[in-house]
């Protein structure tokens, strides 16, 4: 199942959310349920040291006996999980609404159960560099696409919003383009394992994922 395939916009199939209107909050779904999820999340994608290293769990000390390839690729799980974990917090159900109603806010306690180096043996912190990777990351990509961003069309439903929105993105996209290198990714994949690592990562490699450890599922 390709879930990457693109629907036409008058496909049947085809849904559109709106992110305004459908934030990314707290949805309720949480306990070992949820753990199970990202447990498996990353015992099927990420890589993992090598068993006679003694360090099976994905820890900040522990990926450092992989190669620079499979850090990024872990760090990028674990900060994605890391944005996850700080939109849940951030967008949180608390008491007090208007006329009974849910009303939405930051919850402390649950940003610390999550991150506190206390509370993750001190992985918390660790988690929240990674998420700061991931903008780095994410940032080197869009930049990087600035031809596309200038060829494609946007479409809203309104000519003139349409065309609002390709130069507010493109103009976006430029003022990027002052801010310091931020994500090089022609350092990856060099040396002699170059090609045996590069091998390695378009299939899901089941070898790799077997008793992949993992200590804090957030």
């Amino acid at each position: 199942f390709d879930f990457c395939v693109k629907e036409d916009e008058d496909s049947e199939n085809a849904e559109f959310y709106d992110l305004l209107q459908n934030p990314e909050r707290y949805t309720g779904y949480s306990g070992e349920d949820s753990n199970k999820i990202w447990r498996t999340i990353y015992q099927e994608n990420c890589f993992k040291p090598k068993k006679d290293s003694l360090l099976l769990d994905l820890t900040h000390k522990s990926i450092n006996y992989m190669c620079k390839e499979k850090r990024v690729f872990f760090r990028a799980v674990s900060g994605l999980h890391a944005s996850i974990s700080l939109h849940l917090s951030a967008k949180y159900p608390l008491k007090g609404g208007y006329f009974g109603e849910t009303s939405w806010g930051p919850n402390i306690g649950e940003f610390s159960r999550r991150f506190l180096p206390e509370n993750t043996e001190g992985e918390g912190p660790h988690w929240l560099k990674n998420l700061y990777f991931v903008y780095l990351l994410e940032m080197r990509a869009v930049t990087k696409a600035l031809p596309l961003w200038k060829k494609w069309d946007f479409y809203t439903g309104n000519p003139s919003e349409d065309l609002e929105t390709k130069e507010s993105v493109v103009k976006i996209v430029e003022s990027l383009l002052s801010c310091p290198d931020t994500f090089d990714e022609a350092q990856l994949f060099k040396g002699p394992a170059a090609g045996e690592n590069s091998k390695r990562f378009p299939d899901p490699l089941p070898e790799h994922n077997a008793d992949n450890g993992l200590r804090h599922v957030r």
